[in-house]
């Protein structure tokens, strides 16, 4: 799929991509994957391009990518706990709050307000209400852990974070979602493509076993 991506690449530069993958095992744990033939399924689903109506710039473009993850995550998640990779700690507060009060996303009960109310950061204890939530450097070590063991429990159904997640932790997880195949990288650089690498590290390292 990637290789498809970098083909549609060259054909049209000015056009991105939601890349979207079901959960696999680890990286180790590959040979047992492929015995068992168990199903991958990867999805990349086409936003429009850059230039056509609100999308006049890529600024606005990567902006509005957040208002189609409801619909993708409804459509692919099954309802099991979902991961959205974003490019920045902005962008991941940002989805979260669209996700909170989204239809048929998040669920507000007595056990995610309990939850809530174990952080003292008011953005988060908003969007924990509704088992929604984001990780990113900014987070106190203390949030961090709290979101990190609230997903793996099952309490948070989906989380927003930035890519340190797939560097230092591992989270099981139904579907990823990647925001876009560009970053931005500062005004010197501009919106820089995301190497292949850095997109198998956040597909393959966002979980453990724990959610077909």
């Amino acid at each position: 799929s990637l290789m498809r991506q970098r083909r549609m690449y060259l054909m049209n530069p000015i056009v991105r991509y939601v890349g979207l993958c079901d959960f696999v095992q680890q990286l180790t744990d590959c040979a047992v994957f492929y015995d068992k033939k168990v199903p991958l399924m990867t999805h990349v689903i086409g936003q429009g391009k850059i230039g056509d109506g609100r999308n006049n710039s890529s600024f606005f473009f990567f902006r509005n990518l957040n208002r189609n993850v409801p619909e993708i995550i409804i459509r692919f998640s099954d309802r099991r706990p979902a991961i959205v990779f974003c490019h920045s700690k902005a962008d991941t507060e940002k989805l979260a709050d669209l996700l909170a009060t989204a239809h048929n996303i998040g669920k507000r009960t007595n056990a995610t307000t309990q939850l809530a109310a174990k952080t003292r950061i008011f953005k988060l204890q908003r969007v924990l209400q509704y088992s929604i939530a984001y990780h990113h450097a900014g987070l106190e070590h203390d949030d961090r852990r709290l979101v990190e063991q609230a997903f793996s429990s099952g309490q948070i159904r989906v989380l927003c974070a930035t890519s340190t997640l797939a560097m230092g932790v591992n989270l099981p997880a139904h579907l990823v979602v990647i925001m876009g195949t560009k970053a931005w990288r500062g005004s010197d650089a501009g919106y820089q493509d995301l190497d292949q690498a850095s997109l198998l590290q956040m597909i393959g390292r966002a979980g453990r076993p724990g959610f077909d």
